[in-house]
């Protein structure tokens, strides 16, 4: 049965599987990822979710420079006007980068799956990473395409 994750200023809910945690990090950004995974070698796939919420709603011209920038910065842009499988009808942008992040006490370099959704006075940055070189693993692809369903239950309240 899925666990549901509802803000502390009550603004938004997603669910999450039952074998999956969730731990906040600083500035505002929920990290989740399969119950005993996150320290094992073969495991280390994290789903991070930073919710911007803004007094003021995005307006049409700040939704085009955003798609701008990212058409300048990621050559694989994907540009997903509302699409189905969303509980919201989220603008979404997807793209994929590498960065290199601190995994316990080492260091390696990740390959992130990465979506913007936007909505009115909300953007959900969100980002899947997994090792560079293990994203084509059984296990990495599993927990991706959970990890996009997750998304899918992001709502706003």
């Amino acid at each position: 049965m899925p666990q549901t994750f509802v803000s502390s200023s009550a603004t938004f809910t997603f669910d999450y599987p039952d074998d999956w945690k969730l731990e906040k990090e600083d500035v505002g950004t929920l990290k989740l990822y399969k119950k005993g995974g996150f320290l094992k070698k073969s495991g280390q796939h994290i789903l991070r979710i930073t919710p911007m919420i803004s007094d003021e709603m995005i307006s049409p011209s700040a939704y085009k420079s955003l798609l701008t920038i990212r058409r300048k910065e990621h050559s694989d842009l994907e540009v997903i006007e509302k699409a189905d499988n969303y509980i919201m009808n989220f603008h979404i942008l997807k793209y994929k980068k590498e960065k290199y992040e601190d995994v316990g006490e080492r260091t390696y370099l990740m390959l992130q799956d990465c979506w913007e959704l936007i909505i009115s006075n909300r953007i959900f940055t969100c980002w899947f990473s997994v090792r560079k070189g293990e994203e084509t693993s059984d296990s990495a692809k599993e927990q991706k395409a959970i990890a996009e369903q997750i998304l899918y239950t992001i709502k706003l309240l």
